[in-house]
Formats: C-alpha cells, structure tokens, sequence
C-alpha cells in the first residue's frame, strides 16, 4: 500500500508574550501542519517556538482562527508579512 503525507494547513496564530524589554506584546505567525497536529494542539507549540526564535517570550494563551478571541484579534493584522513556522 502506498501511504501518502497528509496535506499540510496554514493556520494563523498569535502568541501571548513579552519582548526583549519585557513588554506585554501579540506575536503574530502563520503555522504549517497538518489536521491532525491542529487537533492534537501541535500548531500552539508551532507558534510558541517561533515566538521564541523571534526573541519573544511566550507567557499566555495562543489564539487561532479557531477561537472565539483569535478570530477578533486576527483579522487586524497583515498576513503577507507574518513568519510562517
């Protein structure tokens, strides 16, 4: 049998956290994975890591286009300039 990979799904997320001074900041990225790792929360630690890279420290929630909250907040931002993780 001839399994193929799972498509991969753009999810756009934003990071609760800090900046390098320590002030409260929204860490906006869009994060590649599959349905499954959606369902399984991987996308949050996707989006927490990237923050991390960026010199951000994630301290809070990560919303989604899934959640109530992160559906308000996403759609202020530019996507096209977001990282993608």
């Amino acid at each position: 049998m001839n399994e193929s990979t799972p498509p991969l799904i753009t999810v756009k997320c934003m990071v609760v956290c800090r900046d390098a001074r320590g002030i409260l900041s929204l860490f906006p990225v869009r994060v590649q994975c599959t349905q499954h790792e959606v369902d399984e929360g991987g996308h949050r630690t996707e989006a927490r890591e990237a923050a991390e890279m960026r010199g951000y420290h994630a301290i809070g929630d990560v919303f989604d286009q899934d959640n109530p909250t992160g559906r308000l907040i996403l759609d202020k931002f530019d996507w096209a300039a977001t990282d993608v993780a």
